[in-house]
């Protein structure tokens, strides 16, 4: 059985909906920069605001989270537990408590997402009904010898890898979700 937080359903009905995407890191410093400089693309026109769920890492995430704030305009805050062991669930629960929207998308620290990633949840939310959206992704392997230099490299690496959207998934149970 499946219970629903509950958000009244007008929330979800406005034309521009309040995003609040939470990403959980644990020690992803590299991949956290490349995550938000993609989120700093972003064609959403809305309000939505960024909020980096931290899970106990060492202090080089906070850094990135420091450097982000200065160069792209973000609204972006971020929320450090200590480590006590893997608590991934309590930390995107310090996320969530954070939160100021009405609609919750939740990232890991080891993705980047393209430039429609919020415009298209704010879309699919539209109808105003309540809805749960779930996906996958799609894997690249990035070689430390030759790391991109940012997420434009990291396009042209998983499209010649034939890893971009539009292509059949592995997980076919997940296209209908």
């Amino acid at each position: 059985r499946v219970r629903f937080l509950p958000f009244p359903v007008a929330a979800w009905s406005g034309r521009r909906t309040m995003i609040s995407l939470i990403v959980s890191v644990y020690e992803q410093a590299t991949t956290l920069g490349w995550l938000i400089e993609s989120l700093s693309k972003q064609d959403y026109k809305g309000h939505w605001e960024l909020l980096v769920a931290d899970d106990g890492s060492d202090p080089g995430i906070l850094t990135v989270v420091k450097d982000a704030s200065w160069r792209y305009p973000i609204d972006l805050r971020y929320i450090w537990q200590p480590d006590a062991g893997y608590r991934l669930s309590r930390s995107r629960n310090n996320g969530i408590r954070c939160a100021k929207g009405s609609l919750l998308v939740f990232l890991d620290g080891d993705m980047v997402v393209r430039p429609n990633f919020l415009s298209a949840h704010a879309a699919a939310h539209r109808g105003g009904e309540r809805l749960l959206l779930c996906g996958s992704r799609e894997w690249v392997t990035v070689r430390e010898d030759r790391p991109p230099r940012d997420t434009e490299d990291l396009f042209v690496y998983a499209a010649q890898l034939a890893s971009i959207e539009g292509l059949g998934s592995a997980y076919k149970r997940q296209e209908g979700w």
